[in-house]
């Protein structure tokens, strides 16, 4: 039984890593709705918010690096 435990705590994401990471999603997405930019920027950074999203769903850590690197993009270009 032990062994089916550790399966299902590996499968596990932490609540605060994941509450974390939807309320920076959520402040970066506000961020580029709000952005000077063109209509088709906004929405290649809206299909790529999306794509991290669809990323976090399988591994909350590498979509969470791919926020990071477009939050300091987003910093570049604003």
């Amino acid at each position: 039984m032990a062994e089916h435990e550790g399966a299902a705590d590996r499968g596990m994401v932490d609540a605060d890593d994941f509450l974390g990471f939807a309320t920076r999603l959520r402040e970066v997405h506000g961020r580029v709705d709000g952005a000077k930019v063109s209509r088709e920027q906004r929405g290649r950074w809206q299909r790529k918010l999306i794509m991290i999203a669809d990323v976090g769903h399988r591994d909350l850590g590498q979509a969470s690096e791919l926020l990071r690197r477009f939050e300091s993009e987003l910093d570049r270009r604003s």
